[in-house]
C-alpha cells in the first residue's frame, strides 16, 4: 500500500489498522492523546495508549432522559453519541492549581506558583457538535480584546481530530443548528467511518505532519 502525498484541503482513505500509526504519530510528537474510552458502562474521556482503548463494537441508544451503552461486537469504532462527558475538561477544568502557600515554623511563608502542565493535548474522537462547542468557547475564552492566559495555554497547542457523526441520536438538534452530523472546518483531522477504510479530510498543517508515514489510498477508489 503506497503513501499518498497530503496536502491540507486534500482527503484520503486508510486502513482501519493505520488508526494506530495516527496514534503513535501524536505520542512521538508529544501530545498527550485523550480519546473516549467504555468505563463503568459509560464513555468517558482519558488518555488513549492504543487504538484497542476505543469502543470498538460499541453503539449507543439515547432517548430522552436515557442514554445506555450496548456492545454488538461489530467493526465499527465510532459508532456511539457522546454521552455526559465533556471535553471542556481539559481546556477549561473545574480545579487548577495556580500557587501553593507553606507556612514555616519561624511563621514566615513560602509561596510557590505553580506552573500548568505545558505537555500539548491531542483530543482524538471529537464529534462535530463537540467542536461546534469547543468554538464557542473559543469566542468565551479567547476574544481579541482579552484571552484568558491557562485556557489559551491549553488551546493553541491542542491537536484536534474530529469523526463524522454515524448515527445522530434522536435528541440531538445538530441539523438544525448547523453543528452536525458532519463536522464544521476547525479540525486537524477529520474521519468519516466506512466498514473497511476511514476516510481522512486534512484540515491544518499539523494535521498533514502527523499524517505522514502512514498508508493512504486515494478515495476515488470509495
Amino acid at each position: 500500500m503506497a503513501e499518498i502525498q497530503s496536502n491540507v484541503g486534500s482527503k484520503v482513505a486508510i486502513p482501519k489498522a493505520a488508526l494506530e500509526n495516527l496514534i503513535s504519530n501524536l505520542h512521538k510528537m508529544g501530545y498527550r492523546v485523550i480519546g473516549p474510552q467504555v468505563k463503568d458502562d459509560a464513555i468517558v474521556y482519558q488518555p488513549l495508549q492504543s487504538m484497542a482503548d476505543l469502543p470498538k463494537g460499541y453503539i449507543s441508544h439515547q432517548d430522552a432522559g436515557i442514554y445506555r451503552l450496548v456492545y454488538t461486537g461489530h467493526q465499527r469504532f465510532f459508532d456511539v453519541t457522546p454521552g455526559a462527558g465533556s471535553w471542556k475538561q481539559f481546556f477549561f477544568p473545574p480545579h487548577t492549581d495556580l500557587v501553593q502557600y507553606m507556612r514555616q515554623e519561624n511563621g514566615h511563608w513560602i509561596i510557590e506558583e505553580k506552573t500548568p502542565d505545558p505537555t500539548p493535548l491531542a483530543l482524538f474522537g471529537v464529534f462535530p457538535c463537540d467542536l461546534a462547542a469547543i468554538q464557542i468557547q473559543d469566542r468565551i475564552f479567547m476574544r481579541e480584546e482579552w484571552k484568558d492566559p491557562l485556557y489559551w495555554s491549553r488551546r493553541q497547542s491542542a491537536f484536534i481530530l474530529s469523526v463524522n457523526c454515524l448515527h445522530p441520536c434522536g435528541t440531538g438538534f445538530c441539523a438544525s443548528m448547523g453543528t452536525g452530523p458532519k463536522a464544521n472546518p476547525g479540525f486537524d483531522l477529520n474521519l468519516s467511518e466506512l466498514e473497511d477504510v476511514f476516510l481522512v479530510e486534512i484540515g491544518s498543517e499539523a494535521g498533514r505532519l502527523v499524517m505522514e508515514g502512514v498508508p493512504t489510498l486515494p478515495t476515488s477508489a470509495f
